[in-house]
């Protein structure tokens, strides 16, 4: 199970996760904002937001996730330019003048889920609605921390 709280009372929602020592290298990870539709791994563990369609929405996700992330590389599907173009220039927007966005077959996807560390289920119900974010965690970042809890 995962569980979340808010430090700060900053009403601003952020996810961090905790580390012994600070300076202790932060692994390169994958985390996928996902649609709703998204067949993800049993192991993957996921955080589902999704309250009813499009609620939370894509942008609202990355939004949140843009700041908290230390990302390197952002992954969407050569598909959604064709099928999802709204999101796809969301996604754009999003990372304009980062160098960040890098467009993959869906099949590179799907092949990346049983990697990933997490996904966070969205309310998203447009085609090709996934992106993979490429990196790390900020270990000075505070906000929502992310852990399990057994039971």
């Amino acid at each position: 199970m995962i569980v979340l709280w808010r430090l700060s009372g900053c009403g601003s929602f952020k996810v961090g996760r905790s580390f012994r020592n600070a300076n202790q290298a932060i692994p390169l990870t994958m985390v996928v904002i996902a649609d709703a539709g998204l067949p993800v791994p049993p192991h993957v563990e996921i955080l589902d937001l999704a309250l009813a369609p499009g609620i939370p929405s894509l942008e609202d996700a990355l939004t949140v996730l843009k700041d908290a992330l230390v990302i390197e590389e952002v992954l969407v599907a050569d598909e959604m330019a064709r099928v999802n173009a709204d999101r796809r220039a969301i996604v754009a927007r999003l990372f304009a003048g980062e160098d960040k966005l890098k467009s993959v077959p869906h099949a590179e996807i799907e092949d990346r889920l049983p990697k990933v560390k997490l996904v966070v289920q969205t309310g998203e119900c447009s085609p090709y609605g996934n992106v993979v974010l490429v990196g790390g965690l900020d270990s000075s970042s505070s906000g929502w921390r992310i852990r399990k809890q057994s039971g």
